[in-house]
């Protein structure tokens, strides 16, 4: 129980460097379908 609360801050900055690359992946998709379908959008 202990080693899960030492490894908090180590485990939310994975997650928050996960999502911020997931976060960018959809963006660029949602801007390359505005641009290939802009009536979808």
């Amino acid at each position: 129980m202990v080693k899960a609360f030492v490894r908090a801050t180590h485990e939310k900055a994975r997650f928050d460097d996960a999502n911020q690359d997931l976060m960018a992946g959809t963006i660029g998709v949602g801007r390359l379908m505005a641009v290939f379908h802009p009536s979808c959008c």
